[in-house]
């Protein structure tokens, strides 16, 4: 009998030790133990590591009922500091209590769990650090209480804010343009590719600076984009981008179709693209997590090219715990358009890699939910994503398109909501397997009629 107690003893001392460790290695703030700190207790000797001693991080906002809650993961900063700047030492993560599936809910308090991680813990600590060395903490007329404790080389900080109101407050809208003016707005904008060269896109196309190609005039952004088979002679390639000889079926009536450098040389388009993100990456105009994201568009449809309304992470390409880390949301892609469909889609992780991604494909006239819409009859219309911490949820004109929740199983390949802030994105362009220009093309436009991005849900 012992021996029996003996063996079911080192079990549950191995089955804890097991749990225990799953626990450490999760990206994601936990409170397992379940105790809070009551005050800020950092007191831990530094064992001869350097103290990271002024740390600056995300300021957080009051919870307000209604709105979306802040987001960010493993990420250093919101705005002016580059993901790959080597000078930040540290990353942070926000989790929040109790969970949030969409927005905060009245009469509620809620606890934000900032945890800060050395990006170096062999040499570098968060112990002994006092709270006065560290700033973007929330006015203190906003919380009950903020305490901290250490954990390894880390520093978790818990902010008790207070009580949320008895009503939801109105939404605010957190970043716009109306394109009223005669230039691209630069404090909101910037061109895709960089000042010196054209950024190839899937083997047929490029976004470049070439004059006109992005125009503000008559209340609307103009994307313009023509058959450039000259800027195709010097930068067409096959290699990467698929095999001389390579045979399609992507649209029914060019089944067999042979990829050569010439059909990519014929077919090529230059066209112009904007990003709410500064062409060297130093420097994030926009960017923003968890929101309702909103556009009034006129499509063209032009065979074999597709325009964007779509969202980037910095973060994306990591080791993304499914889309977590950081996601590639594309709101509408007007792919296939000669052919009368479109797309949203989610991507995450490295082409080829390990991770995985998920696309999602709709017909124009065939709605799940039985209504008719064609984006392609030159009128605008308006292509949402509710973005919240629960789902993707996506629109057009009001009419839900599409909806992938969190971890939403094998039918969405486990997707999980990204939890970074991304910057916008509006772009056209070609890929090397699609469908051939029309004979007679020359030109086209993509027009924005605006963007707004509001901090609740609109619908």
């Amino acid at each position: 009998m012992k021996m029996f107690r003996g063996i079911v003893f080192a079990l549950l001392v191995l089955l804890t030790i097991l749990i225990l460790s799953a626990c450490a290695s999760k990206d994601v703030v936990e409170i397992d133990d379940g105790i809070i700190p009551e005050t800020w207790d950092t007191r831990t000797s530094l064992d001869g590591k350097r103290r990271i001693n002024s740390p600056m991080v995300f300021s957080l906002t009051k919870p307000e009922a209604g709105n979306y809650p802040e987001s960010l993961y493993k990420y250093p900063f919101r705005m002016g500091v580059a993901w790959f700047d080597d000078t930040v030492e540290f990353t942070q993560t926000i989790d929040w209590f109790p969970e949030i599936k969409k927005t905060f809910d009245v009469d509620t308090q809620y606890m934000a769990v900032i945890r800060l991680d050395p990006k170096n813990p062999g040499s570098r600590t968060f112990k002994t650090l006092p709270q006065a060395n560290v700033s973007g903490l929330p006015h203190s007329s906003d919380v009950d209480s903020i305490t901290a404790k250490i954990v390894g080389e880390s520093l978790l900080i818990y902010i008790t804010f207070k009580k949320t109101g008895s009503a939801k407050v109105p939404g605010k809208l957190v970043f716009f343009d109306e394109f009223n003016g005669t230039t691209l707005d630069k404090t909101k904008w910037d061109y895709s590719p960089l000042p010196e060269m054209g950024w190839i896109r899937h083997g047929r196309s490029a976004w470049n600076n070439r004059p006109n190609l992005v125009e503000v005039k008559n209340g609307s952004l103009f994307l313009n984009f023509f058959r450039d088979r000259e800027f195709g002679q010097a930068n067409a390639s096959v290699t990467p981008w698929g095999r001389e000889g390579q045979r399609f079926d992507w649209w029914p009536e060019d089944s067999g179709r042979v990829l050569t450098r010439q059909l990519l040389v014929d077919n090529w388009i230059s066209a112009g693209a904007i990003r709410s993100m500064k062409q060297n990456y130093t420097e994030r105009m926009f960017e923003h997590g968890y929101g309702w994201y909103e556009a009034r568009i006129k499509f063209p449809k032009v065979r074999g090219t597709m325009g964007a309304f779509w969202l980037m992470s910095m973060t994306f390409g990591g080791p993304g715990n499914k889309g977590q880390y950081g996601t590639e949301i594309d709101i509408l892609e007007s792919i296939g358009n000669g052919h009368g469909t479109w797309d949203f889609a989610i991507h995450w992780g490295i082409p080829g890699g390990h991770e995985s991604y998920l696309k999602d494909f709709e017909q124009p006239n065939t709605l799940r939910n039985g209504q008719n819409l064609d984006i392609y009859d030159g009128e605008f219309h308006v292509f949402a994503l509710d973005w919240s911490p629960g789902e993707y949820v996506f629109y057009i004109d009001g009419i839900e398109t599409g909806r992938v929740p969190d971890n939403g199983g094998p039918e969405f390949n486990n997707a999980r909501v990204n939890r970074n802030p991304n910057y916008i994105k509006l772009s056209m362009e070609s890929a090397f397997w699609d469908a051939p220009l029309p004979a007679g093309f020359t030109s086209g436009a993509i027009e924005v009629d605006y963007i707004r991005v509001y901090n609740q849900p609109q619908k």
